[in-house]
């Protein structure tokens, strides 16, 4: 069970004794605190396969490890200056606030939906001098097309965690901003965020497509275990174990969960625990772990970890049938999440604003795809192999721009989904469009228009023209433009 925090109140307000703030009047030296290692220090949820998410306990012990490792492994000084961006619901989060805060650093917070708006990050790290930053694997690739490697000279670091880096992004950084050191890091939310390390080097020997996760950082060990819990050989694939200082407490109430999760240590000492992470990776020959991807159901798009089956409970929440939602190529060939539904009806727009009352956008699939019914396996399953692929290649006859509103929004998606042209009836996320891509498409309108456009606003209006009349409705219509061809 959690017990509520002590806490201290610094009044800023005049004392009516002296006159002075209270602040001035409290004692120099530090508080006297009663919290232990053992305390809980923060509890952070992560999606569960029942549609119920789960809460992860992490004490100060754990999270204090880690935030000290990165001190030492970064020789983070107080010239530092770090970016405060992911929202506190993710555990990276934390170590963004804390790591600069205990070298005498500076903390630099970046305004709210700014952690996937690419231009104003770049134009942060550079008017901020930012010397270090993090980054999941998509937003360092994202920043290749859109940033300029000037925006970077500040830079000395990038911190990668989130999801698998491909060898081709560490390579194209590095050729991008040759003076920026690139770090690969893995971790659970049940392990304190991050438990490995590799910092990446030109020189580094390749030993797939994929970078290596690295060594254990300080206090924590690393196993890959066969079938039946033993050690495998050098190459060999295996499940990957966590053990250490860095484990969680547990899911918060869900003792099922937990015990399922955090099983007893056979290579440890006794009463030593390890977490089961769900995934397949080997050891290297250089001693590094290579990861190899999930053994489970859970996806990781764009960096955050996703069960399916809370997305399906969604979907269905807002009448659909039957949902089956699976990780697939988008339009641009990127990961994302595609749904595919059973329905009396469906409507996509009506019921991607139900969705998005419901999940969070990084939950949002990038494309629906109706079907008669579920394919099954002769044991009743789910056939995932049959359900067809979404067809994003559907012709839709192409309208030009007809008022300036509408050029403006044209124009700004066809820079960010990187396409030459977009009509006013192209639908957003057909042409590949997805949450982080909607973030920054709808950052760049407010920018263009002196207005503020909600999240919602571009799961609801999916076309130019819709989006156009919402924006006209606010600031007043807009002129039209000279008449072109309609081309087919």
């Amino acid at each position: 069970s959690l017990t509520p925090a002590p806490v201290l109140t610094l009044a800023t307000h005049p004392a009516p004794e002296t006159g002075e703030p209270e602040a001035r009047s409290l004692p120099e030296t530090p508080p006297e605190t009663r919290t232990t290692p053992q305390n809980a220090a923060y509890v952070i949820y992560t999606s569960g396969s029942t549609g119920k998410p789960k809460g992860v306990c992490v004490d100060h012990r754990a999270i204090v490890n880690r935030v000290l490792w990165l001190h030492h492994a970064f020789a983070v000084q107080p010239e530092d200056r770090m970016v405060q961006k992911t929202p506190f619901g993710f555990d990276v989060s934390v170590g963004e606030i804390f790591l600069p805060l205990v070298a005498g650093g500076m903390l630099v917070i970046a305004r709210p939906r700014g952690h996937v708006d690419v231009a104003y990050l770049a134009r942060l790290v550079r008017e901020e001098a930012i010397t270090l930053i993090h980054f999941v694997p998509p937003m360092v690739e994202a920043s290749l097309g859109q940033a300029d490697p000037s925006d970077y000279a500040s830079l000395r670091g990038v911190l990668c965690s989130g999801q698998a880096l491909p060898r081709a992004v560490q390579d194209r950084l590095a050729e991008f901003v040759p003076h920026v050191r690139l770090h690969n890091l893995y971790g659970p939310t049940e392990a304190a965020v991050e438990v490995t390390h590799w910092p990446c080097a030109p020189e580094d020997p390749r030993f797939g497509p994929g970078v290596p996760i690295g060594r254990p950082i300080d206090n924590v060990a690393m196993y890959v275990l066969d079938d039946d819990m033993e050690p495998v050989p050098v190459g060999v694939p295996g499940h990957l174990f966590i053990a250490g200082i860095a484990l969680a407490r547990g899911y918060v109430n869900r003792p099922d969960l937990t015990a399922g999760a955090f099983i007893p240590d056979p290579l440890g000492p006794p009463g030593s625990r390890m977490y089961r992470t769900g995934d397949r990776a080997r050891y290297l020959p250089n001693g590094a772990i290579d990861f190899l991807g999930r053994a489970d159901d859970q996806l990781k798009i764009r960096g955050v970890r996703i069960e399916p089956g809370e997305v399906e409970a969604a979907i269905m929440a807002c009448g659909i049938r039957e949902a089956v939602v699976v990780a697939g190529p988008d339009a641009s060939g990127e990961l994302g999440l595609i749904a595919y539904v059973v329905a009396r009806s469906f409507d996509e727009a009506d019921l991607r604003e139900q969705l998005a009352g419901r999940v969070p956008d990084f939950m949002m699939p990038t494309a629906f795809v109706v079907l008669e019914a579920v394919p099954l396996t002769p044991n009743g399953k789910v056939n995932r192999k049959a359900l067809p692929a979404p067809d994003f290649t559907k012709a839709v006859a192409f309208v030009a721009p007809r008022t300036e509103t509408e050029a403006r929004i044209a124009a700004i998606w066809a820079e960010v989904l990187g396409r030459e042209e977009v009509g006013v009836t192209d639908n957003f996320f057909r042409l590949g469009g997805h949450s982080l891509r909607a973030v920054t498409a709808l950052n760049r309108l407010g920018e263009a228009f002196g207005i503020e456009i909600g999240l919602e606003k571009a799961f609801a209006l999916q076309t130019v023209e819709s989006l156009a009349r919402h924006i006209d409705s606010l600031r007043g219509p807009a002129p039209e433009t000279p008449k072109k061809k309609m081309r087919i």
